[in-house]
């Protein structure tokens, strides 16, 4: 009797989502963003090499400083890093043999939680803006309105803040990394507050009104995320909150010539 042949050893299939622990999760993430910020920066630096003077400015690192608030660079430099940041993140849920989609949190869109996550979202930007109006300051930050004057083609600068930037932003903060945390000691309510502190801490170009706004949305965010454990909501709400950050600086620019 002929004996039996083994037979050949399959890969091991996807496992549901077991994440990274606390300390792997925040390493690899400030990983995550070192890279994001070395391939920005390298924009930066190839653009302002291509021009040997930018509006009189001749030395590399003071054209580079200059660029920094340049929306069309910008917008640029977003759409290239960001898909490119989103793959390594991908790669690491792949290292751990999870399943991307149950690992970030990317599921089906519900009627019911869209409806609602969006109404809280409205009565939360109307109510930001007229705290902002009460205080004196200005409803759109100039940071916005500078990039938007620069933009040059304005879809460059639109497709980053409304596609690239929820994508990568929140598949890094309320995927990946509110998974490794939210699976820790710290619970839930941890990876909320770290996850916002930390979103609202990469947005240095605004003032601290302005990261503090940007804190209280990420912890509308996390607690989008925990309640319905769907990413793909936040992404929405985060696309939806930039597109209408961008329709006021329209408005301010070009109808009240602000």
């Amino acid at each position: 009797m002929q004996a039996p042949t083994a037979l050949p050893l399959l890969p091991p299939e996807p496992r549901p989502a077991w994440p990274y622990g606390f300390w792997a999760t925040l390493g690899l993430g400030v990983a995550c963003l070192l890279f994001w910020i070395a391939i920005t920066t390298d924009v930066l630096v190839i653009y302002a090499s291509a021009d040997p003077q930018i509006h009189g400015i001749a030395g590399l690192s003071e054209k580079v400083e200059h660029l920094g608030a340049n929306g069309f660079v910008l917008g640029l430099a977003t759409i290239i890093a960001n898909p490119i940041c989103i793959a390594l993140v991908v790669l690491f849920i792949w290292l751990r043999r999870c399943r991307v989609a149950d690992y970030l949190g990317l599921k089906r869109l519900r009627a019911k939680e869209v409806l609602v996550s969006l109404a809280v979202l409205l009565l939360y930007l109307m109510a930001q803006d007229l705290t902002t109006h009460l205080l004196g300051k200005p409803i759109v930050p100039p940071f916005m309105t500078d990039a938007y004057r620069t933009a040059g083609w304005l879809p460059v600068l639109v497709a980053a803040l409304v596609v690239a930037a929820p994508a990568f932003e929140e598949t890094l903060f309320r995927g990946f990394a509110f998974q490794g945390i939210a699976q820790s000691r710290l619970g839930p309510a941890g990876a909320i507050l770290i996850t916002a502190a930390a979103w609202a801490g990469i947005h240095m170009q605004y003032d601290l009104y302005g990261v503090s706004a940007i804190f209280v949305m990420g912890l509308f965010l996390g607690i989008v995320r925990h309640k319905t454990g769907s990413l793909s909501l936040t992404i929405l709400l985060h696309a939806l909150s930039n597109l209408g950050a961008t329709v006021e600086t329209v408005i301010v620019v070009d109808y009240l010539g602000k």
